[in-house]
């Protein structure tokens, strides 16, 4: 499990910086040294769920936001320790089922599809599976949570995608057909909400 310690940075888009990172070992424990003096967040999970770690991120000692975490007041020359992070109770795992389709309805083989949480769109795991001959794909995601459905196809020199479709994960569910009509390359913009496709050149 990798532990981040962050400190306050006014010119970070979210307030923080990334001072450190560390991997706990066999015994879950890490240790961040030297660091200067100052007010510090510590999280654990810091990229969010994914296919192996079923949890949030999760912040000293056990909030899932940096407004409700304890600060770290670290003064000159002193330790802080026992700065134990505690997980919750891992997600459970559901199956739902989705369909991808070519702008001209055949099925889309061999897509790459993923289920980003909207809570975590910047997650290096995605939830992830290829479709079948069929166009079809199962995925594996956290019952309750919310997704964002994405899939992509390569070919030629750009790559094609579909969605995003929005959904909430519940076991055995089919969450639609998504096609593949988009020709501009990072599909992932469209999960921006300010996000405007570009305008057909006219002639």
């Amino acid at each position: 499990m990798f532990i981040v310690l962050q400190r306050g940075d006014p010119n970070s888009a979210t307030g923080f910086a990334d001072v450190d990172l560390k991997s706990t070992g066999p015994d879950g424990r890490y240790d961040f040294a030297p660091v200067s003096l100052g007010d510090y967040l510590v999280s654990a999970n810091h990229l969010g769920p994914s296919s192996t770690r079923p949890y949030p991120r999760i912040y000293y000692p056990k909030a899932e936001s940096d407004s409700a975490a304890s600060v770290i007041h670290l003064a000159a020359s002193a330790t802080a320790d026992n700065i134990d992070v505690v997980l919750p109770n891992p997600w459970k795992t559901v199956t739902v089922r989705a369909r991808v389709q070519l702008a001209d309805g055949s099925p889309a083989v061999d897509a790459d599809v993923n289920a980003y949480d909207i809570n975590y769109l910047n997650s290096g795991e995605p939830n992830r599976a290829d479709s079948d001959a069929d166009g079809r794909v199962a995925l594996s995601v956290y019952e309750g949570r919310t997704y964002y459905l994405v899939a992509t196809i390569s070919g030629g020199t750009q790559q094609r995608c579909a969605g995003p479709l929005r959904f909430i994960a519940k076991d055995g569910i089919e969450v639609g057909t998504i096609m593949i009509n988009h020709n501009w390359g990072n599909c992932l913009a469209q999960l921006n909400p300010e996000f405007q496709p570009p305008r057909p050149t006219s002639r």
